[in-house]
């Protein structure tokens, strides 16, 4: 039998493609997630994924696909300050076997034509609604959830408790299957508090990282 390692990874990335890859025990400090020190000059992104040691055999959540689930996140990506990379960007990311759940959120007009909120082949792009700065704790929600009488699934994203945007989807042709990983994206240095997986129907607590534990295999907690 093979045996299953799960855990979090720190990457810094630069516009030609380059990264470089921090373990979890190297990027938390005081209970917060936050990649601040760039191996890059000038513009770069920093994300956070989660990651298992034989993704199509050791599932996060087995049995469960993310057509089921909502993706909460506390974070911030101020617009000034040590870190600070215009146009701030935040994305969340539930990544499946069959498609990817996304958003992308960007901090000015200027830079409006990249936002999006995509399932699949189904989107919404160049939304003034994803225009938006996170200078202080906001949490992001991303959440797929069945819509009641209907075949179809509802995408949404939502900051404090409010939706700002959704699309619907067929979860046949669309949906996102088999959770492979969770992503949170930056561009430049911005923080996690903690992240949190339900079920988007029940509310149930299935998974998180409060990223209070820093050993090596650290902080992803099973409800």
């Amino acid at each position: 039998m093979m045996a299953c390692m799960y855990g979090m990874v720190g990457y810094y990335a630069n516009s030609s493609g380059v990264t470089d890859t921090v373990w979890e025990h190297a990027y938390v400090t005081d209970g917060v997630a936050r990649l601040g020190s760039s191996p890059f000059f000038g513009t770069y992104w920093t994300s956070l994924h989660t990651w298992s040691s034989i993704p199509w055999y050791c599932y996060l959540l087995p049995n469960t696909v993310g057509d089921t689930l909502a993706f909460s996140v506390r974070l911030k990506n101020p617009t000034t300050g040590s870190g600070s990379v215009s146009a701030w960007d935040v994305g969340l990311f539930m990544v499946g076997d069959q498609n990817t759940a996304g958003v992308s959120l960007i901090g000015n007009t200027l830079n409006q034509h990249y936002t999006y909120l995509r399932v699949g082949s189904e989107d919404v792009v160049n939304q003034a609604s994803l225009v938006r700065t996170f200078d202080n704790w906001t949490v992001v929600k991303l959440q797929a959830v069945k819509i009641p009488g209907s075949t179809l699934h509802t995408l949404s994203v939502s900051l404090d408790g409010t939706i700002i945007q959704s699309i619907n989807y067929d979860p046949v042709a669309d949906g996102i299957g088999q959770i492979s990983r969770f992503e949170i994206s930056f561009k430049g240095s911005g923080s996690v508090d903690w992240f949190r997986v339900s079920g988007s129907g029940s509310g149930t607590g299935l998974l998180r990282n409060e990223f209070d534990d820093m050993s090596f295999w650290s902080g992803l907690e099973w409800y």
